[in-house]
Formats: structure tokens, C-alpha cells, sequence
């Protein structure tokens, strides 16, 4: 019956409205909350985003103070193991026993047993390139946050892709261009891809596999910032805000941030390992153009109008260590973690036809007219 569901109604359907969580997450629905706490891993390959969701949902009339939430380096469920690394990346520490013996154990112990020691104020964050536990009073954190645009352009030649913090200069018409095909789309990671569930599998830790393997394609568009000559620190929300047309009527938008590991140290020498050049995706996240307007209304795209498509790529308590670059991918597949975009317009693309799945040449646009950009929360040093 779900599988029926999702063939037939692939917009924010009635269907779906009705089995929504946020309606029963109210003041008015929920006046009293339990003691709730409430964790997530910032690479969830199932579900990164709920666990914020939920607790912002909550927090929002939380006023005996019931709420609280715990962000880790893990993958979906990874907090129950014992392990301090997660794929290629070793955060120097069990943070999985850290968070049982911190947060879980005495959460459960104060308020089942009336026992002292738990005295999380509101959230505590693993924040990696550091690899450290923070402690927050609300999140995403407000104070020493400054909202700051990371601005996609150019070197002049519209080749290659530049990311700065200072705004795109040039012309009303500066763009780059990648032809995305249905027939040839960007996997999600490398091939070749296992099936989800089965021994060998990658799935689990693929949020936090080395993006190179996309970053050769044509069809996907990058933007580099130089080394870093201090520490930037992103903690909070990250937007995506991009302005982009299509040949076709319909397409697909695939942001990632990405942290850029050095491949030589600072006298020039090259680094010997794993992490060398290693491309780790921090954010991303991905927005279908038909619903530019509303979730439950789709339309189709006016072909090769510019349109701005503004969407979240939700948290992070990152750093970007000096000598790290940063990285902005865009792509229009992200196959097959999502389905192919038939890059026509049609009712529903679940009853797609092959004739419907078209070429199509995407543009990003970037000058102060369409200043492309990510927007990140910096911390003060």
C-alpha cells in the first residue's frame, strides 16, 4: 500500500498531510512535553534532518525546559556502537561511548531515578575538524554567529569555478553550463553500488565518502576557494541560495559543501595517506524545480528562465582547517539515492514515459543581478 502511495502521489498530497508529525508537535496538540532527548549524526544517511526538526518543533513551546538534543560524527543508528571513526575519517575518540556515559546514562538516570549528574543546559555538538564536544544554549546557536555569503564565481575565464566571501563582480550574464542526461546520471558514491542492505555495503557510511569520484564529471559544477589561511567555523543552518535555468521544463538541483583536505603541507611536500585531497561533503542537499512554488502544487519551468531556488541543506558544526580549501558542488542527478528527473515537465514523474527523459543544458548563474551563493552561520574565533 506505501509503495501504491508513492507511485501515485509524488506531491505533498493529502495523503501525506494527514500522516505528518508536525501537526502533533504543537503547543495546542502537545501542552505538556515528556523529557525528551532527543540525537542525530551529522552524516544520518536515513534521516540527518528529523532529528533537528523534531526538536525545534518542540522547543518552541518547551516551557518547562523538557527538550534537549545531542549531534554526533555518526551514520543512522551509529551512537549505539563503539567507534571513533566513521568511513575514511577518525575523530580521535570514542564519541559514541563519550555520549552513553555524558548524555544518555544520566538523562535516564535523572529523570527515571531522580539521580544527579546530568546537566546538559540544552545541546551538546560533536564539532569536527576540531573534534570536540560543544555545549549550546539553544540550536542553532545565535550568539558570536554571523550569517555570511560564500559567493559562487569565476577567474575571468568561466572555467573554473571560484568560491569567496566577497560578492560575484562582472556582468548581468556571467554562467557556467553542464548537460545533464537521464540516461547517464551522477551516483550518489562510487560504483560499483552495492545493494543497501547486504554485507560489503557502503551505504552506511556514504555521506562521508571522498566526493572526488564526482568531481571529474562534466556534468557537475565546482567552486574552490584558495587555502585557507585561518580556521572558519560553520555552526548552524546552511542555505543554498542559487539562481539556475534549464533547456528543459523541469530539473533537478544537487548542492553540496565540501571540505577540501590539503594533498601537500605548507613547505610545498606532498602528504602520504588516506585524507590527502580528500573531499569530505559537509552539507548537501537536493530541490526539485517543479516545486519551486509550493510542495503541493507542482509546475513546470519556463525553459531558460532564471529562476532563484532557496533551500536548506540543514546543519552543521563544522571546521575548515587552515589549509583546507572549500568546495561547492552542484549537479542535476543524485542517482539512484533519488529518482531521475525526466527534465520534462509531466503530472507525475513516477508515470514518466522514455520519451520524457531529455538532455538538458543547466546554467548557474552568478553577478550582482543573480549572485549565486551558500549562505553559512560563522563562529567568532
Amino acid at each position: 500500500p506505501t509503495i501504491k502511495e508513492f507511485l501515485e502521489h509524488p506531491e505533498y498530497a493529502p495523503v501525506w498531510q494527514g500522516k505528518a508529525v508536525e501537526p502533533h508537535l504543537t503547543a495546542e496538540a502537545m501542552p505538556t512535553i515528556l523529557p525528551t532527548l532527543e540525537v542525530g549524526g551529522w552524516w544520518d544517511q536515513e534521516d540527518m534532518w528529523g532529528p533537528q526538526a523534531e526538536y525545534a518543533a518542540l522547543k518552541s513551546h518547551d516551557s518547562q525546559h523538557n527538550v534537549f538534543l545531542v549531534l554526533g560524527p555518526w551514520r543512522h543508528g551509529g551512537w549505539s556502537g563503539s567507534t571513533q571513526t566513521l568511513g575514511q575519517i577518525d575523530f580521535g575518540e570514542k564519541t559514541t561511548d563519550e555520549f552513553r556515559a555524558e548524555f544518555e546514562a544520566p538523562f535516564f538516570a535523572h529523570y527515571l531515578k531522580d539521580a544527579s549528574g546530568f546537566d546538559l543546559k540544552d545541546t551538546a555538538s560533536f564539532q569536527t575538524g576540531y573534534n570536540r564536544w560543544m555545549r549550546y544554549d539553544i540550536w542553532p546557536p545565535k550568539q558570536g554567529i554571523t550569517r555570511t555569503k560564500l559567493y559562487l564565481a569565476t577567474d575571468g575565464s568561466l572555467q573554473f569555478g571560484t568560491a569567496n566571501f566577497s560578492q560575484a563582480a562582472g556582468g548581468k550574464n556571467n554562467f557556467r553550463e553542464y548537460v545533464s542526461d537521464p540516461a547517464n546520471p551522477v551516483p550518489y558514491r562510487h560504483r560499483p553500488i552495492q545493494a543497501t542492505y547486504t554485507g560489503g555495503s557502503q551505504w552506511y557510511v556514504w555521506m562521508a565518502e571522498d566526493q572526488r569520484f564526482a568531481t571529474s564529471r562534466p556534468d557537475v559544477l565546482t567552486w574552490t576557494s584558495g587555502p585557507l589561511n585561518h580556521d572558519e567555523t560553520v555552526t548552524g543552518d546552511v542555505l543554498a541560495d542559487i539562481y539556475a535555468a534549464t533547456s528543459g521544463s523541469d530539473a533537478d538541483w544537487v548542492v553540496k559543501l565540501i571540505d577540501v583536505y590539503p594533498d601537500e603541507d605548507e613547505g610545498g611536500h606532498p602528504i602520504v595517506g588516506p585524507m590527502a585531497g580528500y573531499q569530505l561533503m559537509v552539507n548537501a542537499e537536493i530541490f526539485r524545480a517543479r516545486y519551486r512554488k509550493s510542495f503541493e502544487k507542482p509546475e513546470p519551468v519556463i525553459p531558460n528562465a532564471v529562476n532563484e531556488y532557496r533551500w536548506s541543506l540543514h546543519g552543521t558544526d563544522h571546521v575548515f582547517l587552515r589549509g583546507h580549501r572549500i568546495m561547492v558542488q552542484v549537479q542535476s542527478s543524485w542517482f539512484p539515492l533519488y529518482d531521475r528527473n525526466p527534465q520534462t515537465f509531466v503530472t507525475n514523474i513516477m508515470t514518466a514515459k522514455p520519451g520524457d527523459y531529455k538532455k538538458a543544458t543547466e546554467r548557474i548563474y552568478f553577478s550582482p543581478q543573480y549572485p549565486s551563493n551558500i549562505e553559512v552561520p560563522l563562529a567568532e574565533p
